[in-house]
């Protein structure tokens, strides 16, 4: 357990109670609030409520292009489709791109995939051989909808009363 589940482990010790899930948990969110207090979030972050989808004021490209930015255009590339990686001799890594210019292949010592189920299964398989049975695993198509109406377009509801529930 200490090892898998570490955090929940932990939860264990944290109790009041002597050992348990609910009293450690108690003393977690505890713990949480102390550290807000003590490291607040910067106030110019946006904010969010918990479970609300966030997003990037500039979509998602934002942040591969903020690394780009960071740490230079020669070490981060956007705007190349990734083809292939494969395992060398030497224990590094070719990925081959598709770019506006051809075809181009770069070497490194490590690759991290931040791609959905179906296109790792498919450029990770050589590497992982196992990476091919994503190709199973169901990846619904997510769509995020905001829809806006005039206060005027709403009518009362019959029964209702402002501030309280309805009921029925």
């Amino acid at each position: 357990m200490k090892a898998a589940l570490k955090k929940i482990y932990r939860l264990e010790g944290l109790g009041d109670f002597g050992p348990g899930l609910v009293s450690g948990a108690i003393n977690r969110f505890k713990e949480i609030a102390e550290e807000k207090k003590q490291n607040p979030p910067d106030p110019a972050w946006p904010t969010s409520k918990p479970g609300q989808l966030g997003s990037f004021r500039k979509g998602l490209q934002a942040l591969p292009n903020a690394a780009a930015r960071y740490l230079g255009e020669d070490r981060v590339r956007t705007g190349w489709a990734l083809e292939g990686v494969k395992k060398t001799a030497e224990d590094e890594y070719e990925a081959t791109f598709k770019t506006d210019e051809g075809m181009k292949t770069i070497k490194a010592k490590s690759v991290v995939l931040t791609v959905p189920t179906r296109v790792a299964c498919k450029v990770a398989a050589d590497v992982v051989p196992a990476a091919k049975r994503l190709e199973d695993v169901y990846s619904p198509t997510v769509a995020g909808v905001s829809m806006a109406y005039k206060k005027e377009w709403f009518k009362p509801l019959p029964n209702a009363e402002q501030g309280k529930p309805l009921n029925g």
